[in-house]
């Protein structure tokens, strides 16, 4: 029987999740290898890994509470998940063969990236989302 990411992080310290879905693009893709450690100290902008029913996600932390507030750099929702539900914190990512650390400027410009063209896409997807019920509803 395999390891979970839990315990794997538990006995560890760390461990190596595989991206799947766009959720976090610009600044994770598709099969971006991400390393996780476990720690319980988070900031507002770290991506944070927790786990939604049966799914590991990766998602932006915006507001340090309890819940805690995350959302993924490319969806709208919030989400609010228990502080005690968050397993650990993105440190580096491999993408495309290269390795980068979190304080690496691929991750900065990937960020500034996703910071400047929130807005657009916020727009782009309520103006799709008015217009997927205005088509239902004809």
């Amino acid at each position: 029987m395999s390891e979970t990411i839990e315990q794997i992080l538990l006995t560890r310290g760390a461990a190596v999740k595989k991206i799947s879905g766009s959720s976090m693009w610009p600044t994770l893709k598709e099969d971006d290898f991400a390393t996780i450690v476990a720690t319980d100290a988070y900031k507002r902008g770290d991506i944070v890994l927790y786990k939604r029913g049966d799914a590991y996600v990766l998602h932006r932390l915006i507001g340090v509470g309890d819940p805690c507030v995350l959302r993924g750099d490319n969806t709208i929702a919030k989400e609010f998940v228990p502080r005690s539900e968050i397993l650990g914190v993105l440190s580096a990512v491999v993408s495309d063969g290269d390795s980068h650390g979190i304080g690496s400027a691929y991750f900065f410009f990937r960020r500034l990236y996703a910071v400047i063209t929130f807005p657009f896409r916020l727009v782009l997807a309520r103006f799709a989302a008015k217009r997927k019920n205005k088509d239902k509803n004809k």
